[in-house]
């Protein structure tokens, strides 16, 4: 893994715990709609004899509440669950940029990948122009130390096509 997508890996535990947010929602709105299935109403309406005690009982609004409160309770399990490996990450993260001795290049990283903002907000920020921001950022990732991290390779500057006379 490289020292770029290390740093990446809390932005995207960001994402999955507010997706995992957005499902929790999802259930929680289920919950609170609780209103029987039409056609089993209609059945049992017209021929309560059709259907057997176990199939009539079997999708009784309190069960449905029942099944979304404990996938509820699931994914709250979920959540916290990744909140802890946020938790964990982010603190090595911030120990990992805090070894950087340069000031300029720690906010650089911290409004990178904590924050998530692109190199020209940042350069927005910093009152510095993109490619000023660019180096920096390279020269931080060059100079943080994070476990189990390679270096990235070195890009290879594309060839110049020759021109044949």
């Amino acid at each position: 893994m490289t020292k770029r997508e290390y740093l990446q890996q809390y932005q995207l535990i960001q994402q999955e715990i507010q997706r995992l947010l957005a499902e929790k929602i999802r259930w929680e709105e289920l919950a609170c709609r609780v209103t029987p299935v039409p056609a089993l109403r209609a059945a049992q309406i017209n021929s309560p004899s059709l259907l057997s005690p176990a199939l009539a009982t079997r999708f009784t609004p309190s069960d449905r509440v029942l099944r979304a409160r404990e996938n509820i309770f699931l994914w709250e399990q979920r959540i916290a669950q990744e909140v802890d490996a946020l938790l964990g990450l982010r603190r090595a993260i911030d120990d990992a940029i805090r070894s950087i001795p340069d000031p300029e290049s720690q906010l650089v990283l911290k409004y990178r990948y904590i924050d998530g903002l692109t190199m020209e907000e940042i350069a927005d920020r910093m009152s510095y122009c993109e490619r000023h921001i660019s180096r920096l950022h390279e020269s931080a990732l060059r100079t943080v130390c994070l476990p189990g991290c390679t270096d990235e390779p070195a890009k290879p500057h594309p060839a110049k096509p020759r021109r044949v006379v």
